[in-house]
C-alpha cells in the first residue's frame, strides 16, 4: 500500500506542473485518491507533496513555479509552525516533569543531647 502510494509522488508533479497554479487539496485528493493527510508529512515521513511543492491556504503549488514572495511566506509559516511545535513541546515535557515529580521528604532527625525531633535538609 505505501508503494503505490508513494508511486503518486511523480503523477502529482506533472499534475502540478502542467497546472502552473495553485491546487486545492481536494482536487488532488479526489484525483489521485488519497487523503489529505497523505498530501503532508505524518509523523517523521514526508507526504506525497512535501519534498515537490509549496502548501498554503490556496493549496500545493509546485517549488519551481513559486514566485520568490510565495516561497518567503511558505517558509516563514513553517518556521513558525516549528518553532509554536517546540515550544509546546518544552512546556509539555516541564508539565510533565512537575506532575510526575516524587516530593522529596526531609529525612527525621532527633538531636543526640535532647532527643528534639529536627528536619533535615530543609532550607
Amino acid at each position: 500500500m505505501v508503494c503505490r502510494i508513494m508511486d503518486l509522488t511523480p503523477q502529482i508533479e506533472a499534475y502540478l506542473l502542467e497546472r502552473r497554479d495553485w491546487v486545492k487539496s481536494r482536487e488532488l485528493c479526489e484525483r489521485f485518491g488519497v487523503s489529505d493527510r497523505q498530501l503532508r508529512a505524518i509523523d517523521d515521513r514526508p507526504g506525497l507533496c512535501s519534498r515537490i511543492a509549496i502548501s498554503g491556504t490556496k493549496g500545493f503549488k509546485h517549488l519551481s513555479l513559486a514566485t520568490p514572495k510565495e516561497e518567503q511566506d511558505h517558509y516563514a509559516r513553517q518556521r513558525k509552525h516549528s518553532i509554536m511545535q517546540l515550544v509546546n513541546l518544552r512546556i509539555n515535557h516541564r508539565l510533565y516533569k512537575r506532575l510526575t515529580r516524587q516530593i522529596q521528604r526531609p529525612a527525621i532527625v532527633f538531636e543526640r543531647d535532647s532527643g528534639q525531633l529536627l528536619m533535615a535538609g530543609i532550607k
